[in-house]
């Protein structure tokens, strides 16, 4: 009996002291989950304190280093110009393949790619740009045109057109308005038709003619003199309806400058002026919409 009435003296003791106990026991595991999870930043990376953090540095490539990209899808107009390499930089996904062009340093020799097979050869007598303008169908349509001219130049376009078959890898060209002081404006929607501006020079007077042209024989089919009170035109376009086509056409004097847009009914020949002074580089867009 007195060993047990000793224990349930020290009873007492052991209950006042089970909440220090839990406690203890608590905390000392809070601190090693917490020692834990710091072990564990460190390891990863995240607490190290003696790594400075990464600056990231943009660093401008030479200019004769720098490439561009274009995607081609049915119509993309203008898409940028040759480079001053001979590596490939312009690469244009059309419908049967990828179409390269890779310049010349001089950018008078340019090879045409379709995908790993090169079709062709544009050569220039004059640094010149080569670029893709339209597809259509399983056709590419590729202009050329000079580099680096300057001056108060109003209108103005490709001086070459070439087509690329990409079923065939058939590289012609189509039009050259080198003779005839011209440039190549638009291709019709199927492809038969070309649009082109040519400039007749008598002393110093300029008389500016819009031309069509038919594709599958390379020739002429019908040109419209500008109205004479103008001396220079350009941004001609078949209309989307395809029985007209529009175009603009200015003084071509910086002094005194005047514009105005006409529409040419295709199968009467009859002009129509359609807009004045504030016509210039609206044209494409009345295309679009008539």
């Amino acid at each position: 009996m007195k060993i047990e009435i000793e224990n349930l003296k020290d009873l007492g003791k052991d209950i006042r002291s089970f909440p220090r106990l839990v406690a203890l026991i608590v905390l000392l595991t809070l601190a090693a989950a917490l020692l834990g999870y710091v072990i564990f930043l460190k390891g990863d990376g995240r607490f190290d304190t003696s790594k400075k953090p990464e600056m990231q540095q943009s660093v401008q490539q030479p200019e004769e280093e720098k490439s561009d990209t274009a995607i081609v899808g049915e119509d993309i107009g203008n898409v940028g110009t040759a480079y001053k390499d001979d590596r490939i930089d312009r690469v244009a996904e059309a419908n049967a393949g990828q179409i390269k062009i890779s310049s010349s340093e001089d950018l008078q020799s340019f090879e045409i790619w379709n995908a790993t097979k090169k079709v062709g050869e544009i050569k220039t007598e004059s640094p010149s740009s080569v670029k893709v303008v339209k597809t259509i169908g399983s056709s590419a349509y590729l202009s050329a045109d000079f580099e680096g001219v300057g001056g108060y130049i109003l209108f103005g376009g490709p001086y070459a057109l070439y087509r690329l078959d990409m079923g065939t890898n058939l590289l012609e060209k189509l039009y050259d308005g080198r003779e005839s002081s011209g440039f190549f404006s638009d291709i019709s929607a199927d492809g038969k038709r070309l649009l082109a501006v040519s400039h007749s020079y008598k002393g110093d007077v300029v008389t500016p003619y819009i031309e069509v042209w038919d594709v599958a024989s390379r020739s002429k089919a019908a040109s419209y003199q500008v109205a004479a009170k103008y001396h220079t035109a350009g941004e001609a376009y078949f209309a989307k309806s395809g029985g007209r086509i529009v175009y603009e056409a200015a003084l071509n004097d910086p002094s005194a400058e005047e514009f105005a847009m006409f529409t040419v009914d295709l199968a009467t020949g009859k002009q129509s002026q359609i807009g004045g002074d504030d016509s210039y580089g609206k044209a494409g867009e009345w295309a679009k919409n008539n």
